[in-house]
């Protein structure tokens, strides 16, 4: 037995590989030794039967595992193997010893063409229950020095170390600490793009050989199929490629590789977890800095509205009604047509000045023409016979003219005849005597192309012709106010102080000029655009000269006081709401 092991040392010791099993070399070598005297080795407890070796189950071994979890530690129990088709009615010795707790190591013996003694199974049992404990216990040894090692790995690549450190540790610690022979990290660059950046062992891997692009590849591949296996997989908290932004191929192809996949993973998920600590900081620090800004906007915005409002309500500023209107000199008169007819004479032009009582234009009425005359041929008939009567009535009596009225009745008549054709005839000279149209005051002729409108064109009476202005009286601003603007005007306008009015000219706009309205119309008229307004009247005043031009257009401001400065800004509002809100 002695020789068995010491050839079984041996042969361990030349495989190289300290952690392969001792058992199964020592228990080949008693099999040859014995000519396979050694049937099967297994590991028993309350719960299973793990065959130690052969790892295969061979015939002689094949329905022993009900007998073998019976057999007790220190005890040989024979099993005969009926239904053996290698030989029938066969007897196998199992002999038990302890191994731990409630474990033990049971060796089946063949005693087909030897007896064996309980002694020798007893002892058998026993070196090699040795042996399994030896082995237990370095297994165990081993496990605790790892873990050791394996949390300071995880506590090393916690602390603050570069990004490459942490590669290279997980690299070089992660091949030895998972029995891995080659661990090779990759960098994402894009969605397809992976860029080595280390290896075990090494760091100079060229960015574009042969096996680095193998292995890219490969990488591409399983990206694109979303796939992770044991030796390719992403290095992200969450275990996939969409946010990973590094990835592990691992090499464990050789033989004496025993690499553990799964040290592996929890090295790996700790780097990722390392890698996206700071990721993770600052994007709390980032969250918590914007819910500090959204604060402090929060506040920052209150507190300007609660100003705002403050500012709204208390202070005050002058109420500024916008208008619009023209400018017009005071002595200014509109001339219409007195009667229908044709113009037949023009004696001015546009902006001639003439003086009062020149002629401006003549008319011609056709029916008054004819009208006078019908009266005046009707005056003459009723005249020569009224002076008829008046002759012979002297020689009549007071009968009757040839059965008709009275002489002297007949007089009387025609004598208020005479005095009514009289009136209508001295009433239609008049009429034509207006048809020639007069200047009224000295002043200038206001209209384009007079002649060329007017010369020879019938026109109706009231139709306009014309307007005289004095550009040498005073001038005044007409201006429009709206009609849900007045009431403003109208309470800031006492008997005491006239409202201010503050304008610019189209024509010049540069200059400011200011007025006091004097006068506010009673009726309210529809302007040009089709809104109400209400006309208002204030004097031109001198203190900054400017081109006086009729009709120019004129932009105005009336100051109607102060108000605060809600019930400036809002006053369209509530205006809009008293006309329209059905409460």
């Amino acid at each position: 037995m002695a020789d068995v092991l010491e050839s079984s040392f041996e042969e361990h010791a030349q495989l190289g590989n300290q952690r392969r099993s001792l058992i199964p070399i020592v228990a080949k070598n008693i099999s040859q030794q014995l000519k396979t005297w050694i049937v099967g080795l297994w590991q028993v407890d309350d719960q299973r039967c793990v065959r130690l070796w052969p790892v295969e189950p061979t015939p002689e071994s094949l329905g022993l595992e009900a007998e073998i979890s019976r057999i007790q530690p220190g005890s040989v129990v024979q099993a005969v193997l009926q239904n053996s088709t290698a030989s029938p009615n066969r007897t196998i010795v199992c002999a038990g010893s302890p191994l731990a707790g409630t474990m033990s190591v049971i060796v089946a013996l063949d005693s087909e063409n030897r007896s064996i003694d309980e002694a020798s199974a007893l002892q058998l049992s026993d070196l090699l229950s040795d042996l399994r404990r030896r082995e237990l216990l370095a297994t165990l040894s081993s496990n605790s020095q790892k873990s050791a090692q394996i949390v300071h790995w995880i506590t090393q690549i916690h602390m603050d170390r570069s990004e490459t450190e942490r590669l290279h540790a997980l690299a070089t610690d992660g091949a030895l600490l998972s029995g891995a022979d080659r661990i090779v990290l990759f960098k994402r660059k894009s969605q397809r793009n992976w860029e080595f950046c280390c290896s075990t062992g090494t760091d100079s891997f060229a960015s574009r050989s042969s096996e680095i692009n193998q292995l890219r590849a490969r990488l591409v591949e399983a990206q694109e199929k979303n796939e992770s296996t044991d030796d390719l997989f992403p290095l992200s908290p969450s275990g996939s490629w969409e946010d990973a932004t590094y990835a592990c191929v691992v090499d464990a192809s050789s033989e004496s590789s025993s690499y553990a996949p799964n040290i592996l993973r929890l090295l790996a998920d700790q780097f990722a977890m390392a890698i996206d600590q700071p990721n993770r900081k600052r994007q709390a620090h980032q969250r918590s800095r914007k819910k500090f800004i959204k604060r402090m906007l929060t506040a920052a915005t209150l507190a300007f509205a609660g100003m705002i409002i403050i500012v709204l309500l208390t202070m005050k500023t002058d109420l500024k009604i916008h208008v619009v209107g023209e400018i017009y000199p005071v002595v200014r008169q509109q001339i219409f047509s007195p009667e229908t007819g044709v113009i037949t004479e023009v004696f001015v032009e546009h902006g001639q000045q003439v003086k009062q009582g020149d002629f401006i234009c003549q008319l011609r009425s056709d029916r008054l023409e004819v009208l006078r005359e019908q009266i005046r041929e009707e005056l003459i008939s009723t005249q020569a016979r009224l002076a008829a009567l008046q002759t012979i009535s002297p020689r009549m009596n007071t009968s009757s003219v040839n059965g008709g009225l009275p002489v002297t009745v007949e007089q009387s008549e025609l004598a208020e005849r005479v005095s009514s054709l009289e009136e209508q005839l001295k009433l239609v000279t008049d009429q034509l005597n207006t048809l020639t149209i007069r200047a009224p005051f000295d002043g200038q002729v206001i209209r384009e192309r007079v002649r060329e409108e007017l010369l020879g064109r019938p026109v109706q009476q009231g139709q306009f012709l014309f307007q005289l202005i004095d550009p040498k009286s005073d001038w005044e601003v007409v201006v429009r106010i709206p009609e849900r603007e007045l009431r403003h005007v109208l309470d800031a306008q006492t008997e005491e102080e006239l409202v201010p009015l503050t304008y610019l000219l189209e024509t010049s706009p540069e200059h400011e000029h200011s007025s006091e309205i004097i006068r506010i119309s009673d009726a309210t008229e529809m302007d040009s655009t089709g809104n109400l307004s209400t006309r208002a009247w204030a004097p031109v005043q001198d203190d900054q000269p400017f081109e006086r031009r009729l009709g120019a257009g004129v932009l105005g401001r009336v100051h109607c006081g102060q108000r605060t400065w809600f019930s400036v800004l809002t006053r369209g509002f509530s205006e809009f709401w008293l006309r329209y809100s059905p409460f």
